[in-house]
């Protein structure tokens, strides 16, 4: 039964990942969309924390409610969500796809402009939005036929390969890295708005690859010599390992993989990156273990020649996308053709919202 319970919750976590991503990117105010969809990577930490404080204080437990307790407790996250999701606008985009643009209007003046209907951001957006709707429904349909990594999900074989085997002792240290985690995740997810997408992910990436090269030598060292020197570089190397990987294989994931996609595409997109996710999780949760148990150390070389292609993929291919709303990073990838252009120019505002309105307005 525990087990049918996983596999039915593993159905339900990437339908709400997708969902939430796509209408958070489709609701919020533009100038606050990279930092509001970055902390939905990091909302995962508070409840890892608790859940490994529950975990703590159970474990001395001799019964069954050991495991029963921290179980049970994931279910209030679940019903705090169904008591809410009634009070959630819906996405105005998805309102003019269907044809209702008042309530999407409605929408954007509320939450956008404070009620404020004749605001230029909310009349910009809403043209915005309309016409490019209209292009992309026009052009096509846009159906599917055109459509962590071994620390995070390993600890305790990692702790295990450097001499941590007391269980009380690897549960601190999980709840310590959790702490830490969250709170870098909050940090990262301030300051990404400001910083260019692409410098993001090669910091990470690179980041990344510095904190492996030093976890393989330092556990080669340890496997070799038993040194307590070279386990404690072990140990040290994960809140780094966080500081490197929290800003861009986390807090972007949702931000970019989300963004990059037109509106017809987008919760497709992002179901997309979710198979390939739990598909590799899948994977890993096999293959990992063995790997780790097997070949030791030298199984993170993996991971290392991973992070390779990855920094070259980055920087020769992910295009810019900080600075542009939805639907101007459509013309990233399109190019700035006819139909598209005509759909809307760009005007820059004060508050360093890029407003977009008719070109037939602009032109008078």
């Amino acid at each position: 039964m525990f087990v049918f319970a996983r596999v039915f919750m593993g159905f339900g976590l990437p339908t709400l990942l997708t969902s939430c991503a796509a209408l958070l990117h489709e609701l919020v105010y533009p100038k606050q969309r990279p930092t509001i969809a970055s902390l939905l990577s990091v909302s995962y930490y508070p409840g890892a924390i608790l859940g490994s404080g529950i975990t703590l204080s159970t474990f001395a437990r001799s019964d069954n409610w050991s495991w029963r307790i921290p179980s049970l407790c994931q279910a209030i996250p679940c019903l705090v969500q169904l008591c809410f999701i009634w009070f959630v606008p819906e996405s105005p985009r998805w309102l003019v796809y269907k044809g209702r643009t008042e309530e999407a209007f409605d929408i954007l003046a509320k939450y956008h402009a404070e009620g404020d209907r004749d605001h230029p951001l909310v009349r910009a957006e809403y043209e915005e939005i309309v016409r490019n709707i209209e292009l992309e429904m026009r052009n096509n349909g846009r159906s599917w036929k055109v459509l962590n990594n071994v620390i995070s999900y390993y600890l305790v074989p990692v702790l295990k390969s450097v001499g941590v085997t007391n269980h009380h002792t690897q549960n601190v240290i999980n709840l310590s890295l959790s702490c830490w985690t969250f709170c870098v995740g909050v940090v990262a997810s301030v300051v990404i708005g400001y910083v260019a997408r692409r410098h993001v992910f090669l910091y990470a990436s690179i980041s990344m690859l510095f904190v492996y090269t030093g976890w393989i030598a330092a556990s080669a060292v340890y496997t070799k010599t038993k040194s307590h020197a070279a386990g404690s570089a072990v140990i040290a190397m994960l809140p780094i390992y966080y500081l490197a990987f929290q800003p861009g294989m986390n807090c972007l994931t949702y931000v970019y993989g989300a963004e990059i996609w037109p509106y017809a595409l987008r919760a497709k997109g992002i179901t997309l990156l979710q198979i390939m996710s739990r598909g590799l999780t899948f994977v890993g949760n096999f293959c990992n273990p063995i790997g780790l148990e097997n070949e030791g150390y030298r199984y993170l070389f993996l991971y290392w020649s991973v992070l390779i292609v990855e920094i070259v993929t980055i920087y020769f291919f992910y295009p810019e996308t900080k600075g542009l709303s939805l639907e101007e990073i459509k013309m990233v990838f399109e190019g700035k053709d006819e139909q598209t252009m005509a759909a809307m120019a760009v005007v820059p505002e004060k508050d360093g919202v890029e407003l977009v309105e008719k070109v037939s307005e602009k032109a008078a």
